[in-house]
């Protein structure tokens, strides 16, 4: 196996997606006795892959450089270390790296096997690279936080979302459905057509007045608020909450049992992800740049041998 290989790395804080530098000869990464290595076949593009550039975080998460980003990663299994069992050499798999560490924007990256699931058959490999965090985050936050049920055996809860057609939002959407909950959904005019699809009884534009006051068209109050903004005003919490359950919070990571259950209902129709676009190795500062710009269902970098 060669000694170096090809990743899109930066070397310092700051800079933004034209900091990122493309390197033909970065050194090969060894898994512990824990870990394994993968070839990579596709990482998706998230915002926390570059809010780690951003140095108001380093105090309690620094980053050592060169650091190359990408933490939900689909791929085959190469290597493994010592200690690791449920995989061989060959396998496809699903994966999940701390974004603290990083490493899936590159040929092939060591990911902890207690955060990797093998590949269903009936997931593409693009999809796969979708699932460990972002779904996890709804999951985790609608479920064991919220207290909603996912075998719809609960209270017919009403379900306020925003960001409806952001990274989180579509799973939220989806999920709360699943529930059956009712669910009233904020997101930008040009996606609201999307956020139907995905089950949300109502849509509001974030810029309308109705949109920007959480007011929801058939003057139901929320059970539940599912939302990435931690700044929503304490007037909207009275009048706008029937029992005051907000959720503000992301849940970073993955786990098996999780990712199981994701998986499963994706294989069984229940759950969609939206690929907004994918992008090529050497395109690794237009798809940051896309990042940074605005707010995408889920982009992917989508490795496929060694183009560039």
């Amino acid at each position: 196996m060669d000694e170096t290989l090809l990743a899109v790395q930066y070397s310092k804080y700051h800079g933004g997606p034209s900091a990122l530098e493309y390197m033909i000869s970065c050194p090969m990464p060894t898994p512990n006795v824990f870990e394994m290595l993968v070839k990579v076949e596709a990482c998706g593009v998230n915002v926390v892959d570059w809010r780690f550039q951003d140095d108001l975080r380093k105090y309690v998460v620094p980053c050592k450089f060169p650091h190359v980003p990408g933490c939900d990663l689909s791929g085959e299994v190469v290597m493994l270390g010592p200690w690791v069992v449920g995989f061989e050499p060959g396998e496809k798999i699903i994966s999940w790296i701390s974004p603290v560490k990083g490493g899936g924007y590159a040929e092939y990256a060591v990911t902890a096997s207690a955060t990797t699931m093998k590949r269903p058959p009936g997931v593409s490999v693009v999809e796969a690279a979708s699932l460990p965090r972002l779904p996890m985050t709804a999951l985790r936050s609608a479920v064991q936080v919220a207290g909603l049920k996912l075998d719809g055996s609960g209270p017919k809860l009403n379900v306020l979302i925003t960001a409806a057609s952001g990274e989180v939002g579509p799973f939220w959407t989806q999920i709360a459905k699943l529930c059956g909950c009712h669910v009233t959904a904020t997101c930008g005019s040009h996606n609201t057509e999307l956020v139907r699809s995905l089950g949300a009884d109502e849509v509001l534009d974030y810029k309308s007045t109705e949109g920007a006051k959480y007011t929801s068209p058939s003057g139901k109050k929320s059970d539940v608020v599912l939302t990435l903004k931690t700044y929503l005003k304490n007037w909207y919490l009275k009048l706008r909450l029937s029992k005051l359950s907000f959720v503000p919070l992301v849940l970073d990571g993955s786990d098996g049992g999780n990712l199981q259950c994701i998986t499963d209902l994706l294989e069984e129709g229940k759950l969609r992800v939206i690929i907004d676009s994918t992008f090529s190795p050497g395109q690794g500062q237009g798809s940051m740049d896309s990042k940074h710009r605005r707010s995408q269902h889920g982009e992917t970098w989508s490795y496929h041998c060694n183009a560039t």
